[in-house]
């Protein structure tokens, strides 16, 4: 495979090997939990490219694209300002030799925070300037997007509270008198022991191959030095008031995404959110969310990436006024972060094709439901399935939608530990998987081949899943 391909040419061949075996093997789906047979629909070329046209004018899909090629854009103007050049310079200097440290740090944050969120890619916000900064210490691209990525990967391994991909599954869950919170404790320690062994082996990694001196060049946005001695006195940067505005925009990007009631059974927030829309009043007129906008939601209301996008958007205009960047400048560093930035909105969308396709012709899940057997319990068994099960249902909640009829009649007494079990394989899949569309974005972003990153997380994997066994062993001989 050539190394820049790779990616569109592993997503091409998924692509055709569902519209293949489309002729081959009939389409199913769960109706009250019973499989339901429909017959062979043979999928063609034209098909093919119809469902790429439906991806692409999918709104959800859309959507992420848009917010994906908009943090692109945002970096392409804030690397070129000297307040952002500045600040990865500083946070460079006050991580080098620390990098493990560094390390252990963005990706239990970033971790916790996907345990118990409902949306992933906000995160996305946070990742050029992680791997902008660990780049710039010459460290190798593996542990560049480790350390920017592997947060994500850890959290949806070991999901806590949160509801991403879980709305359907956890709908099921609140009917019985077995709650997903019962197996909090079981989930930590899953969420432990994925963050624990994924930095020991990035650290080991990292440790073994020596620094590159110009490690920046592989940097999609690489912000310059800034060089502050040419600069006067009154012109030096101030750097506190840009990293508040930005811990500030973080933070509340953070907050949007997260399920507060479903998750901590919190409605402050939707209650501030009432206040907000009538808090000063003129003329029976809401004057400050009149101006803000009548269709922002509340913090854990956000369904979708727009909040997101506007709140970054802007900080970016901040940043730019201040640094006296002219229009046709903005216009121009926005177009070029859109630009470096368009090869992991396409992959993210290419990938969500497959969904598309699951759509038209379920047959991945008539061949799942022939894995599943007579439908005994059996911890190992369930795991397999559902990594494989995930390869063709890429996206979380359709990955939940699909199944969670059939998990409720077959595994009812066991449900709770069953939800668990199939997203916990899913998750694991995601790591490793060729259709995993978070692993394609972060192998694209740092241009990566798969197979060099195959040779990098094998062991990680294969640990991983032997102490979730060990894990998911102990607690049902303690239950």
């Amino acid at each position: 495979m050539k190394k820049k391909s790779d990616k569109i040419i592993i997503i091409s061949i998924a692509i055709l090997f569902m519209v293949v075996l489309s002729w081959f093997i009939s389409c199913g789906y769960y109706k009250g939990g019973v499989f339901s047979d429909e017959g062979i629909i043979r999928l063609g070329i034209y098909d093919i490219l119809y469902n790429i046209y439906v991806t692409f004018t999918n709104q959800a899909v859309m959507m992420s694209v848009a917010y994906i090629l908009t943090i692109g854009g945002c970096y392409g103007v804030l690397s070129k300002t000297k307040a952002y050049r500045k600040l990865v310079d500083k946070t460079a200097a006050l991580i080098k030799g620390k990098e493990a440290i560094a390390m252990l740090v963005i990706t239990l944050l970033m971790g916790i925070y996907t345990s118990i969120s409902s949306q992933i890619l906000a995160l996305f916000c946070v990742i050029p300037f992680i791997v902008s900064v660990f780049l710039r210490n010459g460290c190798k691209k593996l542990t560049a997007i480790s350390a920017a990525f592997g947060g994500i990967f850890i959290g949806t391994i070991g999901l806590t509270v949160g509801t991403y991909g879980m709305e359907s599954i956890n709908s099921l869950l609140d009917t019985l008198p077995s709650k997903v919170s019962m197996l909090l404790p079981l989930r930590i320690g899953i969420f432990a022991a994925a963050y624990i062994l994924f930095n020991l082996f990035a650290i080991i990694y990292m440790n073994k191959y020596k620094r590159s001196a110009n490690g920046g060049k592989y940097d999609i946005f690489c912000p310059e030095e800034l060089d502050e001695s040419k600069l006067t006195k009154r012109k030096k940067i101030k750097l506190w008031p840009y990293i508040v505005l930005s811990i500030i925009a973080i933070i509340i990007t953070m907050l949007a995404y997260i399920d507060w009631k479903t998750s901590f059974n919190i409605t402050f927030f939707t209650e501030l959110h009432n206040k907000f829309i009538t808090f000063a009043t003129v003329d029976n007129i809401p004057i400050l969310s009149s101006l803000l906008g009548q269709s922002i939601d509340g913090f854990g209301e956000q369904a979708e990436l727009i909040f997101a996008i506007f709140v970054f958007v802007i900080l970016t205009i901040i940043f730019a006024i201040t640094s006296k960047m002219s229009i046709d400048e903005f216009i121009k560093n926005f177009g070029s972060g859109l630009k470096n930035i368009g090869k992991v909105a396409f992959i993210y969308g290419l990938c969500y094709v497959l969904v598309i396709l699951l759509g038209t012709c379920p047959w991945p899940i008539t061949f799942i439901n022939a894995l599943f057997g007579k439908g005994t319990f059996n911890i190992f068994a369930l795991t397999f399935i559902a990594m494989i099960a995930y390869v063709f249902c890429i996206d979380f909640p359709t990955f939940g939608n699909a199944f969670s009829q059939y998990l409720i009649v077959t595994y009812m007494d066991d449900l709770a530990s069953a939800t668990l079990i199939w997203h916990l394989g899913a998750a694991i899949a995601a790591v490793f998987v060729p259709t995993s569309f978070i692993l394609l974005m972060a192998l694209t972003y740092a241009d990566i081949p798969y197979v060099k990153w195959l040779q990098y997380i094998w062991k990680f994997v294969l640990s991983l899943i032997i102490v979730v066994f060990i894990i998911l062993a102990l607690a049902i001989l303690v239950k």
